[in-house]
C-alpha cells in the first residue's frame, strides 16, 4: 500500500490532473525511473549545482 500512495504523490495524481495517458506513460517511466524505492528514503547528496533553497546548507524546508 506504501508505494502504491508513494507512486500516486510522485506523479500520478499530476498526471490524471493534466490528463496524460498512464498506460502509454508507464513503461517509459519504467525504463527512466526514478523507482518507487528511490523515492522512498533521503537523498544522500545532492547535485554539486542544484539551486533550490532546499538545498542550501543549514536550509529548512517549511511545509505547510
Amino acid at each position: 500500500m506504501q508505494e502504491v500512495c508513494q507512486g500516486r504523490g510522485a506523479g500520478g495524481n499530476t498526471a490524471r490532473l493534466y490528463g496524460f495517458d498512464l498506460d502509454l506513460l508507464d513503461p517509459i517511466a519504467a525504463k527512466v525511473g526514478p523507482a518507487v524505492a528511490e523515492l522512498a528514503g533521503p537523498l544522500a547528496t545532492s547535485a554539486a549545482d542544484a539551486t533550490s533553497p532546499a538545498f542550501a546548507k543549514g536550509a529548512s524546508l517549511r511545509v505547510g
